[in-house]
């Protein structure tokens, strides 16, 4: 047994032996890479001692003094998420100074009603209370309504089996029902 120990270690001896140069050649590339990444490392971080500072004063010395762009954003598009088009927004207190500068004049427009979307999609009647449901779609929302019903703004009148009759902001509209294949 001790026999076979010293051949398995002559045998390992001499794999090393072979790869000696290997190990040679090996080693110092091994340190010069990493001599390499410590280099990168303490020249980025190392002393600010000579780097120039800028002066923030001489740098806008050659640019022109350009005045303040006015703008105004026209938002009458379909809100994609409330399914309804933007309320206008009020003038703001800088368009009023501009427009008394320029010697004009301009007055504020009422906004006109706008009433969500509504689709009436039929009624349901209950023969034997006489009650009468209707079903509309406001905004992509299923609503059961009943006559005299309130939701937000809107007021149900009258529910007719061809038709809804509502009120919104008063505002009285008639709707007619749609055929849904949904």
């Amino acid at each position: 047994m001790y026999g076979n120990l010293q051949k398995q270690n002559k045998q390992i001896a001499e794999i090393f032996m072979k790869n000696k140069r290997l190990i040679y050649i090996l080693a110092p590339l091994v340190l010069l890479i990493w001599g390499l990444i410590f280099y990168k490392i303490f020249t980025h971080f190392g002393d600010d001692q000579n780097k120039t500072m800028v002066n923030p004063d001489q740098t806008n010395t050659n640019k022109k003094q350009l005045p303040r762009d006015t703008f105004t954003i026209i938002a009458n598009y379909r809100d994609p998420f409330l399914g309804r088009n933007n309320q206008p927004a009020l003038h703001s207190s800088q368009d009023h100074i501009l427009n008394n500068q320029t010697g004009l004049s301009r007055k504020p427009t009422p906004a006109p009603e706008i009433i969500p979307e509504i689709k009436y999609c039929g009624i349901i009647a209950n023969p034997k209370n006489k009650r009468k449901v209707g079903l509309l779609r406001m905004n992509n929302k299923e609503l059961l309504v009943k006559e005299g019903d309130s939701y937000n703004e809107l007021k149900i009148i009258r529910l007719f089996n061809d038709s809804v009759k509502i009120m919104y902001n008063k505002t009285k509209k008639t709707f007619k029902k749609n055929n849904i294949k949904n």
